[in-house]
């Protein structure tokens, strides 16, 4: 296992992320890092399986998501920047609403394998897909991308 410590000051990286697909790649080059430095924040399970149950919740559904209003003004805003740009950024240490984080804390190989299962689902679903709690309706080609970005925006923090 990596030898993981915090640092003391928040890392901005401004990590990028193509795809999906490149994400899985990016979690097999942590699970290979033999040192982790985290920003100030949650702990590197804790990250990975938020970015796991975001993905999941794209094919059941996200617990408590904002009114259409919200959706259709201010997220679909939020993600054609996001999406024109590469990148988004959010709080980090914000769960998504309604989502509750459940101990006990997964291990870090658990949680890799958990956001890298997750991934790999998403990729061969082809059924419908729920609004995004903030974003309202995405394609699948747009879902991948705000994925690969909120799991870009998370190892922002992350240096391996």
């Amino acid at each position: 296992m990596p030898e993981i410590t915090f640092a003391s000051e928040p890392i901005t990286r401004k990590f990028r992320l193509q795809s999906l697909e490149s994400a899985l790649l990016e979690l097999d080059k942590l699970r290979q890092s033999t040192r982790i430095l985290l920003s100030p924040g949650w702990d590197l399970p804790h990250t990975l399986d938020h970015c796991a149950r975001s993905i999941e919740h794209a094919m059941s559904g996200f617990p408590e998501p904002k009114n259409v209003i919200f959706q259709t003004l201010i997220g679909a805003t939020a993600f054609h920047v996001f999406d024109a740009r590469g990148y988004m950024s959010h709080n980090l240490t914000e769960e998504i609403p309604g989502d509750v984080f459940e101990p006990p804390l997964p291990t870090l190989e658990e949680a890799i394998e958990k956001l890298q299962g997750s991934i790999r689902t998403f990729l061969a679903y082809d059924g419908p897909l729920s609004p995004h709690f903030a974003y309202g309706n995405l394609s699948k080609s747009q879902y991948e991308r705000a994925n690969a970005m909120h799991i870009a925006n998370h190892f922002d923090a992350i240096e391996y």
